[in-house]
């Protein structure tokens, strides 16, 4: 399982043996678009007043496409100091002792980790709409 974690990573299988360098491997960027629909509507009167309707669509690339303007962590390290690799023999370690460690991949929801990333099901992954209403007078 950890060798299939490590091949499904661009990062770690060319770097297959190596230390990690600091900042080594990246987060996948993330790109958003909003959109703002906007309308007046001119109000006749003794006053030229103005009533505006908006529509805003918040990550409209997630609108059209459910992949895209979705935010990428780790899975189950986000904001943790969980390690991917666990150690299973810690109080069988001494110094000087001739005993191996031995380690199991880290899991989230009983589920052994294999992806470097996934998909963070927050709102900043979804889209959104908001319709808005503006009177102006003058």
């Amino acid at each position: 399982m950890f060798q299939q974690f490590i091949d499904q990573d661009p990062y770690l299988s060319k770097h297959r043996g190596e230390y990690a360098e600091r900042n080594g491997a990246t987060l996948p960027w993330r790109h958003q678009v909003d959109l703002r629909f906007a309308q007046d509507i001119f109000v006749a009167g003794a006053t030229k007043n103005v009533l505006q309707v908006t529509l805003d669509i918040f990550n409209f690339g997630n609108f059209l496409n459910r992949n895209w303007g979705v935010v990428q962590s780790a899975p189950n390290l986000a904001n943790s100091s969980v390690s991917i690799l666990t150690p299973t023999n810690m109080n069988a370690l001494v110094a000087g002792g001739t005993t191996l460690p031995t380690f199991r991949l880290a899991s989230f929801g009983g589920v052994p980790v294999a992806n470097s990333y996934q998909t963070t099901l927050t709102t900043t992954s979804t889209y959104y709409m908001q319709l808005g209403l503006r009177y102006t007078f003058n």
